[in-house]
């Protein structure tokens, strides 16, 4: 006799809770990883990558989360961000200015971490 794991578990792990309860997770620690994760909430991979995925709308980018699409209080702060970096770095003549990296519409400064996985974080 063969059992079917898919009906003894229950299909209802990405629930609103989850879906909150990982939110709250990243913003909290924006260098958690999916294993940390997984285990504080006792979830799968698939619901796991679902929720960061599909309902959160989160990926991985160099070392942080990015959103897939920005509203525009968010491109506003973006944009002051970015202002306030060209005056901090003496309008892009500092040396420190070449350790940004942009991607897509995130400009994320760079460090050097002690291993790479150190440098992961999390960022709506």
């Amino acid at each position: 006799m063969t059992v079917d794991l898919r009906e003894i578990r229950p299909c209802t792990e990405t629930i609103e809770d989850n879906i909150n309860d990982v939110q709250r997770i990243i913003e909290t620690d924006e260098r958690v990883t999916y294993q940390q994760i997984r285990t504080s909430l006792c979830i799968g991979t698939n619901k796991l990558y679902n929720i960061l995925h599909e309902y959160l709308t989160v990926r991985k980018l160099c070392a942080r989360w990015i959103p897939y699409n920005l509203n525009e209080v968010q491109k506003l702060r973006l944009v002051n961000w970015c202002r306030e970096i060209i005056q901090l770095f003496a309008g892009g003549d500092s040396d420190p200015v070449y350790d940004m990296i942009t991607s897509d519409e995130i400009w994320v400064y760079c460090y050097k971490p002690e291993t790479k996985k150190r440098s992961a974080q999390w960022m709506f």
